[in-house]
């Protein structure tokens, strides 16, 4: 089973928000865009200010992936498995 931790920062607040998602619970096309921001080198940023950045780690099998993406990147079904930490 593959888990995706999210980390979201940034914002007008600039609060920290973060969930966790078993990848095999997603759509299979959200799945297919997450799976392939990660072979992705780099992400441009989405133009404009107070924008979010997601920080996503893949855990597969034991070996972990990261990368960093703007909002633009993010599929509403991961996006909205994160919970604001206080």
């Amino acid at each position: 089973m593959a888990t995706l931790q999210i980390i979201r920062r940034g914002g007008f607040a600039g609060l920290k928000a973060e969930g966790t998602v078993d990848i095999d619970s997603l759509a299979e096309t959200d799945r297919a865009q997450i799976l392939s921001l990660f072979a992705k080198k780099q992400h441009r940023p989405a133009p404009g200010n107070d924008r979010y950045i997601y920080q996503l780690t893949l855990e597969d099998g034991g070996v972990l992936k990261q990368t960093e993406v703007p909002e633009t990147a993010v599929p509403s079904s991961v996006a909205n498995a994160v919970e604001f930490k206080l």
